[in-house]
């Protein structure tokens, strides 16, 4: 079974999200694509979905609750939550401020921009947000190029593209999280691939940096900072979990763990209950993310039992058809897909959850591996998340600023490398 308007609810959720976004945008009022939740943009797409779908009115809601129950997208909202826990108490142990003073305590003069970089990638891949990086980086950036002649607009720029880095490799990224549970992905080899394509990247964007050859003095309040290695361990803790195959719920839990014995032993927790309602805080952080979740797996369930998933899958396998090869046929597609979403929706995270059944079912069509389908949704969705001017990131680095949001996207240099990198690597690639 297919029919066309069971497809009506993923394009009126886009309509009323991207069209709100843009009514927003020229009122001129800040963060315009997010005054309205993609939550309750779900609702009307929901409603007139099941009024116009096939079948009773007890099954249509049947299949919407089938999605929203979905073993996935029920394990996606689970992790979800606890990466806010392990967010929230590496906060309040003061971990964020240990990288961040840590960096710049080693920070030479000859390597601002890079640096500037790497403590962007590196803090993002620890703690898996880029809205954080830029907003905790980005005043340290100005501050930079106030006591330079380096232009404010590349500074920005630097600052998300290490951000970017982070949101799309971190193993507590939302992003991650999402593309690893839609396709069902090894997290381990998710992450070893994106890693290399990461890390190429990264190195050929430091030496353009450092091959400007910019040295100058800097304050120093700007250097010498207090940091403490022992708050560091949680981050660094989280990779070496992920890199030794254990699951993301057991790496996560660790992480909570650690956080907070070591908030205990510096005195950051007095009593088990500050730490417990710390945890509390971290869950109820996440709740827009967990409810975006559901509701759009609900959505997705309903789609797929009324034909719209197969209907997207069959046309675009006849334009994978075209390929010689079909593996890299549907890499591509996925790729393009989850790109036209991110650009429709400007939420990275949304971008994958909405495009997630599709790619699965195209991935299975073509014989592209769980992992390399996981790996190429989070990319693609990070790149466009980073040079959209209307995406959170830009419009908080654009805020923080006072720089123009198109010369930022113009110098977020990342994601442009990454994504012609990601794409040189898919049709170069052999396959059998």
């Amino acid at each position: 079974m297919q029919r066309p308007l069971s497809l009506l609810p993923i394009i009126i959720f886009i309509i009323v999200y991207l069209g709100s976004g843009i009514y927003f945008s020229l009122q001129n009022i800040d963060l315009a694509f997010y005054q309205i939740s993609p939550a309750v943009a779900t609702v009307p797409a929901l409603v007139i979905g099941v009024l116009i779908g096939e079948g009773s009115f007890v099954d249509k809601v049947a299949s919407v609750m089938k999605g929203i129950g979905d073993r996935h997208v029920v394990t996606m909202c689970m992790v979800f939550i606890l990466a806010g826990a392990f967010s929230k108490v590496t906060h309040s142990i003061g971990s964020i401020d240990s990288v961040v003073n840590f960096c710049l305590s080693y920070l030479p003069s000859y390597a601002l921009l890079p640096g500037l970089f790497i403590i962007s990638a590196f803090i993002s891949l620890s703690i898996g947000s880029s809205m954080g990086v830029v907003g905790v980086i980005t005043p340290i950036a100005v501050s930079f190029a106030k006591q330079t002649n380096l232009p404010m607009e590349l500074n920005v720029g630097i600052v998300i593209s290490g951000a970017m880095f982070g949101d799309n490799l971190s193993v507590v990224s939302d992003t991650t999280i999402a593309a690893i549970q839609t396709q069902g992905a090894s997290l381990k080899k998710k992450f070893q691939l994106n890693a290399v394509l990461a890390f190429v990247t990264a190195f050929i964007l430091l030496f353009g940096l450092f091959s400007l050859n910019y040295s100058a003095p800097l304050y120093e309040s700007i250097l010498a900072r207090d940091y403490s290695l022992l708050k560091i361990v949680p981050y660094v803790l989280l990779i070496f979990l992920a890199l030794i195959k254990l699951d993301v719920f057991t790496i996560l839990l660790v992480g909570i763990v650690v956080a907070g014995v070591i908030g205990f032993i510096d005195g950051s927790y007095n009593n088990i209950i500050s730490y417990s309602k710390d945890i509390e805080t971290g869950f109820r952080n996440m709740n827009d993310i967990f409810l975006i979740s559901l509701l759009i797996g609900g959505m997705s369930g309903f789609m797929k039992d009324q034909g719209g998933i197969a209907l997207i899958v069959e046309k675009t396998c006849k334009l994978i058809s075209k390929f010689k090869n079909q593996q890299k046929g549907g890499e591509l597609v996925i790729s393009f897909v989850v790109s036209i979403i991110d650009i429709c929706v400007a939420n990275n995270t949304i971008a994958i959850i909405l495009s997630g059944s599709i790619a699965k079912r195209i991935a299975h069509n073509t014989g592209v591996l769980a992992h390399r389908s996981a790996c190429f949704l989070d990319i693609f969705s990070c790149v466009f998340q980073g040079i959209l001017p209307y995406s959170a990131q830009v419009l908080l680095a654009g805020s923080i600023s006072g720089v123009s949001l198109l010369s930022i996207v113009a110098n977020v240099h990342y994601c442009y490398i990454l994504g012609a990198i990601t794409l040189i690597y898919i049709l170069l690639k052999r396959r059998p």
